[in-house]
């Protein structure tokens, strides 16, 4: 089949775009052919391209990839449909067996201000598949409903239980289908002969709770490796000079690092710190380091559904230990997943505690655990990966267009909306994507300008 990967543009975009390799991967490992394609609403486009060459990677479909800025796309592939340009843009969808829709919708922020053209894009004879990538639909991305009215024949792929159960209000098939994988490494090293010490990265967001592992760093051990990676608006907060959150200090009376600064602190006793790292960066470091520390937890999405991130299984795959916090791998304080278990696939963080104890978990996880224990875990995480693996994700993704039970559920289930989701939609549609009538704004000329300028100066 020949198969589009559409996507419209939206700022950190951080594990959809490895999702989007290994699904590309897969797909193309069962014979398809797969194109990647950008929304673009605008009436002109041009090459993207990154001046950095040490953080990109080199994409399947061809060009480089990197973690905070996406793919270096060609015009080809970047697809203008603002105003009459929509009808050729729905036309080169058209032209495809099959579009997945990995961003789902176009982003409801101000960029997309009386953006009616998107709606066009979804008109399309050929069956389509929108990804949700987390719990959002409810609240942020209720016009995912409009979708459903506009697409003749829509699928729901959900990569995680939290955004399975958070689509419980659109009326399409739905299947839970976990994140893809490149294929598991088998020849790895053993807990024992790794370097004692974790890695951590992640697009720094606010239920990343970075600052959590940041702030209990000081109480680790010396001469253990403790590497964070990555980079956003958090980070920016983290280490501000004088925007920093007050949350990211020690308290004025800390017995310790009185009023000191949480980031600086962390450095001072052993943090290491890289920006973005290419995948290849980030797997070289966990072959050798015995964890990885995924730090994030959301209330919120803990009351959805289980929402852990792929980095989790990233780790996996190469064979170090994840170490996580249960309210950002399940739904409970215990971490008792539908997907994860504590002590079986990963070691949790405490839920409740001090710094110390925080510290005290990480490093026995990285220093003192038994080796026999921290094998079982390796053994039963090995297990799991096989959900992960891309090709049979790529399967299911085929399965799930063909309206078949599939999935880690191994069924497909309808949702029903509900009054406040209507609501929603209903009211994110007129705010920003219902066309406005503004005053043209009147050009004035460089004569014009100058003389306004020397007229105010005079006075």
């Amino acid at each position: 089949m020949k198969i589009a990967i559409a996507f419209h543009p939206i700022n950190s975009m951080g594990g959809i775009i490895n999702h989007t390799e290994h699904l590309a991967a897969g797909l193309k490992e069962l014979g398809h052919e797969v194109e990647l394609l950008e929304m673009v609403w605008s009436n002109t486009v041009r090459r993207r391209s990154w001046k950095r060459e040490r953080d990109t990677d080199q994409s399947v479909f061809g060009c480089r990839v990197c973690q905070y800025g996406g793919w270096e796309l060609t015009t080809e592939n970047r697809i203008k449909y603002k105003g009459e340009h929509r009808h050729n843009a729905r036309k080169r969808l058209n032209s495809y067996d099959l579009v997945i829709w990995t961003v789902s919708a176009p982003s409801t922020g101000k960029i997309n201000d009386g953006n009616e053209d998107w709606m066009d894009l979804y008109r399309l004879d050929c069956p389509q598949i929108a990804i949700v990538h987390d719990g959002n639909v409810q609240h942020l991305g209720a016009h995912l409903l409009k979708v459903t009215e506009l697409a003749k024949k829509l699928y729901v792929a959900a990569v995680h239980p939290c955004a399975y159960h958070g689509c419980a209000g659109v009326p399409a098939p739905r299947a839970l289908i976990l994140n893809p994988q490149p294929p598991r490494e088998t020849d790895t090293l053993p807990w024992a002969k790794r370097t004692a010490g974790f890695l951590s990265c992640q697009t720094f967001k606010r239920w990343k709770r970075v600052d959590d592992l940041v702030r209990a760093i000081p109480y680790m051990p010396k001469k253990m490796v403790k590497l964070i990676a990555g980079g956003g608006i958090e980070h920016n907060y983290l280490t501000s000079v004088d925007k920093c959150r007050p949350e990211y200090f020690f308290p004025a009376n800390h017995p310790q690092f009185p009023g000191a600064r949480i980031w600086d602190t962390a450095l001072e006793h052993g943090m290491e710190f890289s920006e973005y790292i290419a995948n290849e960066q980030r797997d070289k470091h966990l072959r050798k380091l015995r964890c990885l520390v995924d730090p994030s937890w959301s209330n919120s999405y803990a009351k959805i559904g289980d929402h852990f991130n792929r980095v989790v299984v990233d780790a996996i795959r190469v064979g170090a230990i994840p170490i996580a916090h249960p309210l950002g791998i399940s739904t409970n304080k215990d971490g008792i997943g539908e997907v994860f278990k504590p002590w079986v696939h990963y070691v949790p963080l405490p839920v409740e505690g001090t710094d110390e104890e925080y510290a005290a978990r990480v490093a026995e996880a990285c220093t003192s655990l038994d080796p026999e224990k921290a094998e079982e875990i390796r053994k039963a995480g090995a297990e799991l990966f096989e959900n992960f693996d891309r090709v049979k994700v790529a399967s299911q993704f085929i399965e799930l267009m063909q309206g078949k039970p599939t999935g880690w559920y191994g069924k497909l289930e309808v949702g029903e909306p509900n009054d406040k989701m209507r609501e929603k939609c209903v009211k994110l549609m007129e705010k920003r994507f219902t066309k406005k009538d503004r005053p043209k704004k009147v050009k004035v000329g460089w004569f014009t300008r100058l003389f306004g300028w020397l007229w105010n100066w005079r006075k």
